[in-house]
């Protein structure tokens, strides 16, 4: 394994569990439960691979948590809002079609 495989396994094993309570909490608000496991686990490999050097050196688990929690529920809310808009091109476009 490579030192990014060895960093992702364990911002994975460390941070998941917080991510996947995020997510759900987050997904409960806008009631679009359907997309969870993907979306949690999107989320997840982004964040470890792109942000787990930027903050691997924070020694406060409270600030880890309150920055992942800042940084999932605005990927949550993007993904929702781009699933609103899917949903209202496709909805125009069958009316279009009619």
């Amino acid at each position: 394994p490579t030192i990014g495989d060895a960093a992702h396994a364990e911002f994975y094993n460390r941070y998941h569990p917080y991510i996947n309570r995020v997510v759900e909490k987050q997904l409960n608000v806008y009631h679009d439960k359907k997309n969870f496991d993907d979306l949690t686990n999107d989320i997840v490999l982004k964040f470890s691979t792109d942000s787990y050097k930027s903050f691997k050196n924070i020694r406060c688990l409270s600030s880890i948590n309150g920055w992942l929690y800042v940084l999932v529920k605005n990927f949550v809310l993007a993904f929702v809002r781009l699933q609103v808009r899917k949903d209202h091109l496709q909805k125009q476009y069958v009316a279009e079609s009619e």
